[in-house]
């Protein structure tokens, strides 16, 4: 869990808040929201683990899936299907809070690239030609996750240890 509290974002975040009292008490409030969210990610490891052992099947063996990352979609479409509209609702939860973060992720890269790497270049330009290259920047940095989202179908491992 240390990257994640330690990450860019976070930072940016605990970085943002006026005073140094509030931005301890938001880092003190992180541990037990991380802690939970550890937690429930482990059950839901587990709740996995048992449901494939109960039900005597492995996904992987049978062809079912091609790799450990999808046990999960697999699971929720095969044990949700009964409740219409279920599975997709989860579906949804997941690619949209995917795509909040990798959102997020891509314009904190394209301002850090601008304010670190290329703001010395850019001292004298106007805040227009800033703003076009920040968001050529997106482009190109959406572009390049874009292929190597597209990539990733050809990794083997899980994707955590990537």
């Amino acid at each position: 869990m240390l990257p994640n509290c330690c990450s860019q974002s976070a930072i940016q975040r605990i970085s943002s808040i006026e005073r140094a009292k509030d931005a301890r008490n938001a880092t003190l409030l992180n541990i037990p929201l991380a802690a939970t969210f550890a937690c429930s990610l482990a059950l839901t490891g587990l709740v996995l683990y048992a449901y494939f052992v109960i039900k005597a099947c492995d996904p992987l063996a049978g062809d079912q899936v091609s790799n450990p990352n999808q046990l999960m979609i697999y699971f929720v479409m095969n044990t949700l299907s009964d409740v219409p509209g279920l599975a997709g609702i989860f579906l949804a939860a997941v690619f949209s809070g995917a795509l909040s973060t990798l959102s997020s992720g891509i314009n904190s890269m394209a301002t850090n690239a601008l304010q670190d790497i290329l703001s010395g270049y850019l001292q004298e330009a106007q805040q227009i030609k800033k703003t076009f290259i920040l968001k050529l920047l997106v482009l190109v940095y959406g572009i390049l996750t874009v292929v190597l989202a597209y990539l990733s179908q050809y990794l083997t491992g899980p994707v955590t240890q990537i």
